[in-house]
């Protein structure tokens, strides 16, 4: 029929086979010459060396040594059978998807350094500060470590915070957030008695009053839901921002105060920044009335998420 068939073991038309022992491969050798490649030891695998076919040890990549960050407070789940649809495991307490620490508002890992007649209490999962009338003192709370990634080049901090005492009437009282390095280098936002919103930073020593603009309402400030945020942005920007939440959640939509472009402050507080909040005298005059503010949650993160 004009066809030729392929002898009988002809191994692709008469190559001679170099394998002489069992787990023995055929590589291209000199020219592509068919080349017996010895079966390899124990716990090799085949790679390439100088452009050639060699088994090689596997080499596996060392275990990061770092310690995994805690999510929460382990919290009970559903206890059921695992073959049920129903079986879950509960989210640890404090965890929220997208932030780095939701407080659990006991007070834990937090440090406070009190000023006269202005006291802080946590209890009932709040955080209530207080400033007596006739003060002129602030009070300070503060993490005890940082709760931003040292890698992290933006982050928030964000509070829940309801006016229980003193709001309105002139200018003499004062609740703040921010990122507190030391005495000399910080970022705070400012929320004052008569529902002002301002920031002042402070870096290598050099304070520089960012401005006020008006903030919420009186029923916005006293209702349990304003939230007040502090953003580091991505380029090293400041802003910061307030909101009205729903039912303690996160606001849907936030209100821009300030964008500042400070490169010293910038570079002054980063990623060993603890997380302040301050509350009590604004520094013009004695306090005529008291101050109360209760701080109902504290979100922070480093993931651009609250």
């Amino acid at each position: 029929m004009g066809v030729r068939r392929g002898s009988r073991g002809g191994g692709g038309g008469g190559m001679v086979n170099p394998m002489t022992d069992p787990g023995d491969l055929i590589v291209g050798g000199v020219a592509g010459a068919p080349t017996r490649q010895p079966v390899g030891g124990e716990g090799e695998v085949l790679s390439i060396a100088g452009g050639s076919p060699a088994w090689t040890p596997l080499s596996i990549p060392a275990l990061s040594s770092t310690t995994p960050a805690a999510l929460g407070v382990a919290a009970v789940g559903v206890g059921t059978t695992a073959a049920r649809a129903d079986h879950v495991h509960a989210l640890p307490t404090g965890f929220v998807a997208g932030a780095t620490t939701a407080e659990d508002m006991t007070g834990t890992g937090w440090t406070t350094v009190a000023g006269t007649n202005v006291t802080a209490t946590w209890a009932s999962s709040k955080l209530t500060i207080t400033a007596a009338s006739g003060s002129s003192a602030l009070t300070n709370v503060s993490s005890d470590t940082s709760r931003l990634g040292a890698s992290a080049s933006t982050w928030d901090l964000c509070c829940r915070v309801d006016v229980v005492a003193g709001d309105g009437g002139s200018l003499q009282a004062q609740f703040l957030i921010g990122y507190y390095v030391d005495s000399n280098n910080y970022m705070l936002l400012s929320y004052t008695n008569t529902r002002t919103i301002g920031v002042f930073s402070k870096a290598a020593g050099s304070t520089t009053d960012h401005g006020f603009v008006s903030g919420p309402s009186s029923g916005q400030a006293t209702g349990g839901e304003m939230w007040l945020r502090l953003t580091r942005l991505s380029n090293g920007t400041i802003a910061a921002w307030w909101g009205v939440g729903t039912s303690g959640a996160l606001p849907t939509a936030w209100t821009r105060t300030h964008l500042i472009d400070r490169a010293a402050m910038t570079a002054a507080v980063g990623t060993t920044a603890k997380s302040w909040i301050e509350s009590g005298w604004f520094g013009l005059g004695a306090l005529s009335t008291a101050w109360t503010v209760d701080v109902l949650a504290i979100r922070t993160t480093w993931q651009g998420s609250l």
